[in-house]
């Protein structure tokens, strides 16, 4: 069986991996990390699966979507894939980082979970621009009261380098021209040299916080942020 975990929200899915790989050990199954190009070691049982107690085994991978499309992609992998979903004596989870449904290239799959970002959490990064700062720290503080941190942040790092390339016309060449023509409209709100600030004092906000040298937390330390930058 392949189960695909995905969804903008990463911090959401994570976790969800990571609650499947409770249960799983909490009713006795072995449980192998295995990389998305090794997942052959799988169908071979190179891993296990067939332990000498008889225990069943659960295969941990992430990212097998990435390697759909490039040119090293054989149909060997192809199959493998297709096997591995129908297969009901082998449990495989993939984790997808960041991706979306509608991005996913793997056609079998046993089943497909994914994670949304809510509805406000777009409202929050639409009402991030210079001029706007007292909407953004409230809207932050009621974000910030149902969604977790990390993911906040996330959201918003993700959200300001995709508007410093709608500002300098450097988005991907595929991004639908709809969300292009948003991105070069909310761009067009800042400067390029506030827009630069904003994204480098995310970084240097997230560089911190896992240093272990900003103690604020990612919500206060946004706050503060914004207090220079909008």
């Amino acid at each position: 069986m392949l189960t695909i975990i995905c969804g903008e929200d990463e911090v959401g899915s994570r976790a969800y991996v990571n609650d499947l790989k409770k249960h799983y050990a909490s009713k006795g199954y072995d449980m192998y990390e295995v990389g998305p190009r090794d997942i052959g070691s799988i169908l071979n049982d190179d891993l296990g699966a067939s332990s000498l107690f008889g225990s069943q085994s659960v295969y941990i991978t992430s990212g097998l979507n990435s390697l759909i499309g490039r040119k090293k992609t054989n149909n060997e992998f192809l199959q493998q894939l297709d096997q591995l979903s129908v297969d009901q004596d082998k449990i495989v989870i993939d984790w997808e980082e960041g991706v979306s449904l509608r991005d996913i290239k793997i056609k079998n799959v046993t089943a497909i979970k994914e994670f949304k970002p809510s509805q406000t959490i777009f409202a929050l990064l639409d009402s991030c621009y210079p001029g706007n700062k007292a909407l953004f720290i409230t809207m932050l503080s009621a974000v910030g009261s149902s969604q977790e941190e990390g993911f906040i942040f996330i959201m918003l790092a993700r959200h300001i380098r995709q508007l410093l390339l709608a500002a300098y016309d450097a988005l991907p060449v595929n991004t639908p021209p709809w969300q292009k023509n948003k991105l070069k409209s909310l761009a067009g709100k800042w400067s390029k040299p506030k827009l630069l600030q904003m994204y480098h004092g995310l970084a240097r906000l997230d560089q911190g916080l896992k240093t272990s040298t900003n103690t604020y937390g990612y919500i206060k330390a946004i706050e503060i942020l914004a207090c220079y930058c909008l």
